[in-house]
């Protein structure tokens, strides 16, 4: 899709010290003071919500997404 937004890939540190990642899609408009935080299926990863961003074409929207623990490029068991 040609308007894809490239997302920032991030990581932030849990109080138990699980590090989880997380992607930010920043608004496309100067000032824009809204926010979606989106959450992917439990089979899923964040990368898989880049269509969602996309679709619904909010360009005064921020959105954010992590990786629950264990899955994409956030820590904790696999597998579950």
């Amino acid at each position: 899709m040609e308007n894809s937004r490239i997302p920032g890939e991030h990581f932030f540190t849990t109080s138990d010290n699980t590090a989880l990642f997380y992607r930010h899609w920043p608004a496309l408009q100067p000032g824009a003071k809204k926010v979606i935080v989106l959450f992917h299926r439990g089979h899923e990863h964040s990368g898989r919500l880049q269509h969602l961003v996309d679709e619904l074409a909010m360009p005064d929207t921020a959105f954010y997404a992590w990786d629950a623990r264990g899955h994409g490029k956030s820590s904790g068991p696999r597998g579950y």
